[in-house]
């Protein structure tokens, strides 16, 4: 986890805004506090978090009041104490980032305005509400009844993409971020655009430095200027093969795991699946 975020709480929603990251909404859990380049995906605060009876009834003991691994089961998840445990982890960690993304009333007229927090919710309410849930552990006690995943605030989509590819083999990565071709080759073709500008660059520095009488009469600044030419001509020409062999492994992948999805899915429809598109 170390590698995609650091172990410490989100900052506040002014801070993002500084940071000029445009607040998305999300309700995948998955992606709350997961930033990229100009925005952070942030999940809602349901109401039903606020409220201590949905707690009692669904989650035992309030996290708050007992470590939520030794959480008993209850009547609503007779047999099956870990997962409310679990749950209750992760429903006592998700309010604990929100303790610390609205730490202060601007913070809360920002989550107001954007449909984050409940409407009726008031900036007195909610400093009652979080300090009745912070004073209730110490520091070191809070990380104790959390989920692992909220003793780390914002991770960086870039580096769990290359995780879930490199690591996990996922070939989408943690969040696919292309829904057109265009995008792909755009990405791709920008970033090879800027190589060959550096690559300019350099062949026509060597170009005036085989200019002057020092280099020129150099044979191991030619033959390097030699082995960079053959360099230049060849590597673009690789970069560009990779880019459409990623392309098109990408587009076989996709038509794989979409007959895959569709089989399913009308499998769990109880019909026929049809493969004649002919009318369609």
């Amino acid at each position: 986890m170390w590698v995609v975020g650091r172990p410490m709480p989100p900052r506040p929603l002014t801070a993002q805004l500084v940071h000029r990251r445009e607040i998305v909404i999300t309700e995948d859990i998955n992606l709350h506090l997961v930033w990229t380049k100009g925005c952070m995906f942030l999940k809602p605060l349901p109401r039903y978090l606020l409220v201590p009876s949905f707690w009692r009834r669904h989650l035992c003991p309030l996290p708050t009041e007992h470590p939520v691994t030794v959480c008993p089961a209850t009547t609503t998840h007779k047999n099956n104490a870990a997962t409310v445990a679990e749950l209750a982890s992760c429903a006592a960690g998700f309010l604990f980032t929100w303790t610390a993304l609205i730490a202060h009333e601007s913070d809360w007229r920002i989550a107001r305005d954007k449909g984050l927090i409940p409407g009726d919710l008031s900036w007195y309410g909610w400093k009652a509400l979080t300090a009745d849930f912070l004073d209730r552990h110490r520091p070191r006690q809070i990380y104790e009844a959390i989920n692992v995943r909220f003793h780390y605030g914002e991770l960086r989509l870039g580096r769990l993409n290359k995780i879930y590819r490199l690591r996990k083999l996922h070939v989408r990565g943690y969040l696919f971020g292309y829904t057109l071709k265009s995008d792909f080759f755009e990405d791709n073709f920008t970033r090879l655009a800027s190589v060959l500008g550096y690559i300019v660059i350099v062949l026509t520095a060597m170009q005036v430095g085989l200019g002057t009488d020092r280099l020129g009469r150099s044979q191991l600044f030619q033959d390097a200027s030699y082995g960079f030419t053959v360099f230049s001509i060849i590597a673009p020409l690789i970069a560009v093969a990779l880019v459409l062999a990623v392309f098109v492994y990408l587009v076989l992948w996709n038509i794989k795991e979409t007959r895959k999805y569709a089989r399913k899915r009308f499998k769990t429809m109880g019909i026929e699946a049809s493969t004649d598109y002919s009318n369609a």
